[in-house]
Protein backbone atom coordinates (compact mmCIF):
# COMPACT_ATOMS: atom_id res chain seq x y z
CA UNK A 1 0.00 0.00 0.00
CA UNK A 2 2.80 2.28 0.82
CA UNK A 3 4.61 2.13 -2.48
CA UNK A 4 0.88 3.18 -4.29
CA UNK A 5 0.39 6.03 -1.65
CA UNK A 6 3.86 7.21 -3.23
CA UNK A 7 3.17 6.80 -6.55
CA UNK A 8 0.02 8.95 -6.15
CA UNK A 9 1.86 11.52 -3.73
CA UNK A 10 4.59 11.87 -6.60
CA UNK A 11 2.07 12.51 -9.50
CA UNK A 12 -1.42 14.08 -7.52
CA UNK A 13 -0.22 17.93 -8.69
CA UNK A 14 0.93 17.06 -12.10
CA UNK A 15 -2.58 15.06 -12.26
CA UNK A 16 -4.32 17.70 -10.74
CA UNK A 17 -2.48 20.59 -13.55
CA UNK A 18 -3.52 18.07 -16.05
CA UNK A 19 -7.34 18.33 -14.92
CA UNK A 20 -6.95 21.88 -16.01
CA UNK A 21 -5.17 21.77 -19.13
CA UNK A 22 -7.43 18.23 -20.20
CA UNK A 23 -10.23 20.42 -19.37
CA UNK A 24 -9.22 23.51 -21.60
CA UNK A 25 -8.66 21.45 -24.30
CA UNK A 26 -11.80 19.23 -23.67
CA UNK A 27 -14.11 22.36 -23.82
CA UNK A 28 -12.30 23.34 -27.37
CA UNK A 29 -13.47 19.46 -28.46
CA UNK A 30 -16.87 20.06 -27.48
CA UNK A 31 -17.24 23.49 -28.91
CA UNK A 32 -15.73 22.34 -32.28
CA UNK A 33 -17.75 18.64 -32.01
CA UNK A 34 -21.08 20.71 -31.25
CA UNK A 35 -20.69 23.93 -34.06
CA UNK A 36 -19.41 21.06 -36.73
CA UNK A 37 -22.17 18.64 -35.93
CA UNK A 38 -25.01 21.80 -35.67
CA UNK A 39 -23.57 23.66 -38.47
CA UNK A 40 -23.12 21.34 -41.21
CA UNK A 41 -25.79 18.31 -39.87
CA UNK A 42 -22.78 15.86 -39.99
CA UNK A 43 -22.43 12.08 -38.16
CA UNK A 44 -20.82 12.16 -34.77
CA UNK A 45 -18.02 10.72 -35.91
CA UNK A 46 -16.50 13.25 -38.57
CA UNK A 47 -17.34 15.64 -35.84
CA UNK A 48 -15.60 13.82 -33.01
CA UNK A 49 -12.59 14.03 -35.60
CA UNK A 50 -12.67 17.61 -35.87
CA UNK A 51 -12.94 18.68 -32.53
CA UNK A 52 -9.89 15.88 -31.71
CA UNK A 53 -7.33 17.46 -34.46
CA UNK A 54 -8.01 21.08 -33.04
CA UNK A 55 -8.37 20.13 -28.95
CA UNK A 56 -5.00 18.12 -29.68
CA UNK A 57 -3.06 20.93 -30.59
CA UNK A 58 -4.69 23.37 -27.88
CA UNK A 59 -3.54 20.48 -25.93
CA UNK A 60 -0.01 19.68 -26.70
CA UNK A 61 0.56 23.43 -26.45
CA UNK A 62 -0.46 23.63 -22.69
CA UNK A 63 0.99 20.10 -22.12
CA UNK A 64 4.70 20.93 -23.36
CA UNK A 65 4.53 25.08 -21.74
CA UNK A 66 3.20 24.69 -18.23
CA UNK A 67 1.55 20.64 -17.62
CA UNK A 68 5.32 18.08 -18.60
CA UNK A 69 8.60 18.32 -18.39
CA UNK A 70 10.16 18.26 -21.79
CA UNK A 71 11.45 15.16 -22.73
CA UNK A 72 14.99 14.71 -24.93
CA UNK A 73 12.99 14.41 -27.87
CA UNK A 74 12.60 17.36 -30.50
CA UNK A 75 9.25 19.39 -30.62
CA UNK A 76 8.19 17.71 -33.95
CA UNK A 77 8.50 14.02 -33.07
CA UNK A 78 6.47 15.11 -28.90
CA UNK A 79 3.86 16.48 -31.26
CA UNK A 80 3.51 13.49 -33.43
CA UNK A 81 3.58 11.57 -30.36
CA UNK A 82 0.78 13.49 -28.87
CA UNK A 83 -1.12 12.79 -32.03
CA UNK A 84 -0.59 9.23 -31.87
CA UNK A 85 -1.24 8.52 -28.09
CA UNK A 86 -4.11 11.16 -28.22
CA UNK A 87 -5.57 8.98 -31.11
CA UNK A 88 -5.50 6.15 -28.52
CA UNK A 89 -8.04 8.63 -26.62
CA UNK A 90 -9.65 9.31 -29.35
CA UNK A 91 -11.07 6.11 -30.23
CA UNK A 92 -11.87 5.02 -26.63
CA UNK A 93 -14.23 8.25 -26.41
CA UNK A 94 -15.61 7.27 -30.11
CA UNK A 95 -16.02 3.98 -28.81
CA UNK A 96 -17.34 5.07 -25.27
CA UNK A 97 -19.66 7.45 -27.49
CA UNK A 98 -20.92 5.60 -29.62
CA UNK A 99 -21.86 2.69 -26.94
CA UNK A 100 -24.09 5.00 -24.75
CA UNK A 101 -25.57 6.40 -28.65
CA UNK A 102 -26.35 2.69 -29.89
CA UNK A 103 -27.13 1.34 -26.92
CA UNK A 104 -28.52 3.43 -24.45
CA UNK A 105 -29.98 5.70 -26.88
CA UNK A 106 -28.46 8.84 -24.20
CA UNK A 107 -28.18 12.31 -26.48
CA UNK A 108 -25.10 12.90 -28.25
CA UNK A 109 -23.47 15.77 -25.99
CA UNK A 110 -24.50 13.46 -22.81
CA UNK A 111 -22.13 10.49 -24.66
CA UNK A 112 -19.66 12.79 -25.92
CA UNK A 113 -18.74 13.96 -22.30
CA UNK A 114 -18.68 10.63 -20.95
CA UNK A 115 -16.33 9.69 -23.60
CA UNK A 116 -14.17 12.16 -23.09
CA UNK A 117 -14.23 11.82 -19.01
CA UNK A 118 -12.73 8.06 -19.67
CA UNK A 119 -10.15 9.28 -22.38
CA UNK A 120 -8.90 11.71 -20.21
CA UNK A 121 -7.42 9.38 -17.97
CA UNK A 122 -5.52 7.33 -20.24
CA UNK A 123 -4.30 11.00 -22.00
CA UNK A 124 -3.03 12.38 -18.47
CA UNK A 125 -1.04 8.61 -18.15
CA UNK A 126 0.53 8.31 -21.47
CA UNK A 127 1.72 11.88 -21.31
CA UNK A 128 3.61 11.67 -18.16
CA UNK A 129 4.49 8.37 -18.93
CA UNK A 130 5.20 8.16 -22.80
CA UNK A 131 5.17 11.57 -24.28
CA UNK A 132 7.12 13.66 -22.05
CA UNK A 133 9.79 13.35 -18.92
CA UNK A 134 8.53 10.72 -16.53
CA UNK A 135 9.42 13.26 -13.79
CA UNK A 136 6.37 15.19 -12.92
CA UNK A 137 7.55 19.02 -13.17
CA UNK A 138 4.72 19.94 -10.23
CA UNK A 139 5.26 18.27 -7.01
CA UNK A 140 2.94 18.68 -3.99
CA UNK A 141 5.23 19.84 -0.80
CA UNK A 142 3.37 20.15 2.70
CA UNK A 143 2.27 23.57 2.49
CA UNK A 144 2.71 24.22 -1.47
CA UNK A 145 2.28 23.12 -5.10
CA UNK A 146 5.56 23.87 -6.75
CA UNK A 147 7.12 23.23 -10.21
CA UNK A 148 9.85 21.14 -9.60
CA UNK A 149 12.25 22.80 -12.39
CA UNK A 150 12.38 26.27 -10.16
CA UNK A 151 11.49 26.14 -6.99
CA UNK A 152 12.53 24.51 -3.98
CA UNK A 153 10.61 24.35 -0.68
CA UNK A 154 12.23 23.76 2.29
CA UNK A 155 10.01 22.49 5.67
CA UNK A 156 11.09 25.33 8.65
CA UNK A 157 13.06 21.85 10.45
CA UNK A 158 15.11 21.82 6.31
CA UNK A 159 15.92 25.82 6.81
CA UNK A 160 17.52 25.85 10.09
Amino acid sequence: MKPLLLFVRQYCASFAVYLLIGGAAAVVEWLVFYATLSALHTHYVPASVGGFVVATYVNYLLSSGIGFKKSKRSTRSEMLLIYAVSGIGFVINVLCMSAAIELLDLPVMLAKFGGTGLAFVWNFGARQFLVFDREPRWRIGRSVIAETTDVTIKTPSEAS
